[in-house]
């Protein structure tokens, strides 16, 4: 069984070719106990959404199940075993995902746990991927617990989580943990100018929190940038100038889910500008004006609560089957804890 020890997974020294260069310690760490036989059964890939901690797990089962593995472990790319991979039909290759948003069945852990006591079929390995594993219930995470304890020869499970810690300890606890922090500003620039270009770049970069698969996303959608709305509504309800329903009829267009980390990564900004003057860091820099007024008013403790209820809420998003519900209780609530501000206190 592996320990909850943590490797942090920064930018390397020698950057591998094609990949992002913050991938590069993890990836040679895994390579390095791959060559000695000592590969943990299963990995937890935490960090925060949208720096390709999703892609790395998945490029990670491709060097695994490639049966002529070149350079530093990397799939070739061109055997029979690559390019099943490459069109999703690798038959010791299975994956989990929340289903539009919601959580991740007993069932379906079931499925996968079954899938990892088979032998391969071609002899090698077995992997099998959990992406956005803090959305498994509780009873399918200790559905899991069977496998993590008695592993398969020749398996590995990798876990992808935003937000690890909403995983029950006991699955945590089974799992080498490797943390994917936010990559400097530089090289997240220069590896989306590599695979994106254009002007929109930085301003990508800078409403993805500086996350740069997001970004990338961002980028080849189109999308429209959330945030501006989402704060507009923060400071209207905070104001009295809207009802919280109304508030999150609008919001709930785009999902509890999304729109719960969204609060929950400009609240984190409000507990840091509250905290200090000059903080190291914010997600969202370009937002650091209206989200300091709606701090002003707001003392830490209650804002560290309020993060505490858009984390359950969080939880509660993936079982939900009404959206706007679960929105009204967590607006409701910002209602009261900005308070002063519709008293003029602030």
């Amino acid at each position: 069984m592996e320990g909850e020890c943590e490797l942090r997974a920064g930018p390397g020294a020698e950057p591998m070719s094609s990949t992002p260069p913050w991938w590069d310690d993890a990836w040679r760490y895994l390579q390095r106990r791959r060559e000695s036989g000592r590969l943990p059964h299963a990995v937890l890939l935490a960090g925060p959404q949208g720096i390709g901690k999703g892609a790395f797990a998945e490029e990670w089962a491709r060097a695994l199940l490639c049966e002529t593995p070149v350079a530093g472990g990397r799939a070739c790319g061109r055997c029979r075993a690559c390019r099943l991979s490459a069109a999703g039909t690798h038959p010791d290759r299975f994956r989990l995902d929340p289903v539009e948003g919601r959580a991740i069945p007993i069932d379906a852990v079931r499925a996968l746990c079954g899938f990892l006591t088979l032998s391969g079929n071609y002899g090698g390995w077995r992997v099998a991927l959990i992406v956005g594993a803090e959305r498994m219930t509780i009873a399918a995470a200790n559905a899991l617990l069977k496998t993590l304890e008695e592993p398969g020869a020749r398996t590995m499970l990798l876990l992808v989580s935003d937000r690890a810690g909403m995983l029950p300890a006991t699955v945590r606890s089974r799992c080498q943990r490797i943390v994917f922090p936010l990559p400097p500003r530089a090289a997240a620039l220069a590896w989306l100018n590599a695979n994106a270009g254009g002007e929109e770049v930085d301003g990508a970069l800078a409403r993805a929190g500086g996350a740069p698969f997001a970004a990338l996303e961002w980028i080849r959608s189109g999308a429209e940038d959330p945030r501006p709305e989402l704060v507009r509504e923060l400071a209207a309800v905070a104001g009295g100038r809207t009802d919280p329903a109304a508030a999150a009829q609008r919001c709930a267009a785009r999902g509890a889910g999304e729109t719960l980390r969204w609060l929950s990564s400009c609240v984190m900004d409000m507990v840091r500008l509250r905290c200090s003057s000059q903080p190291a860091v914010l997600r969202h820099p370009d937002l650091r004006e209206p989200l300091q007024r709606l701090a002003a008013a707001c003392p830490p403790q209650r804002l560290f609560r309020y993060l505490d209820r858009l984390g359950a809420g969080e939880r509660e998003a993936a079982g939900s089957m009404n959206d706007q519900l679960l929105l009204e209780d967590v607006f409701i609530e910002w209602r009261e804890l900005s308070a002063p501000l519709r008293r003029g206190r602030g």
